[in-house]
Parts: C-alpha cells; structure tokens; sequence
C-alpha cells in the first residue's frame, strides 16, 4: 500500500522540480508567459471581464509555485 503524500512531501517536490536546472528553465518560461509581473491582468478599454478572469487564473498557478518554493518543508 502506497504511503499518504504529507503536505511536507508536496512542498518538497515542489521544490526539488522548480530548483533542478530543467525546473529553473521551465519556471522561467512560465513567468514569462503568465506572470503578469509587469503589468496588471487588468487593461482599461481593453480587457473584457471574462480576460481579466483568465489571465488571473494563469497567474495564480504562478503565485502558488513560488509560495512552494517559499515555504520550509519542516514547518
């Protein structure tokens, strides 16, 4: 029988993924794509409603990965 997966297993492999070279390669693309780090998921004129909801549900993928790698597995 297969082990239950604890949150600090979840955090780990997060971690171990998002740090490898590949992760670091992959996570960059990611940010690129979908951060909306440099500009809000909001546009004035040009955004409708159902946009700005897309793109904050691609960038919040994003903000959950970097609050894994933020989190110690231990706590």
């Amino acid at each position: 029988m297969a082990r239950e997966v604890t949150p600090s297993d979840t955090v780990m492999a997060y971690q171990d993924v998002f740090t490898s070279p590949a992760g670091q390669i992959v996570l960059a693309d990611l940010m690129r794509r979908f951060s909306f780090t440099r500009q809000s998921t909001f546009q004035p004129g040009i955004s409708r409603d159902i946009d700005t909801v897309f793109y904050e549900g691609q960038r919040s993928v994003l903000v959950k990965v970097g609050y894994m790698l933020d989190v110690d597995p231990v706590e």
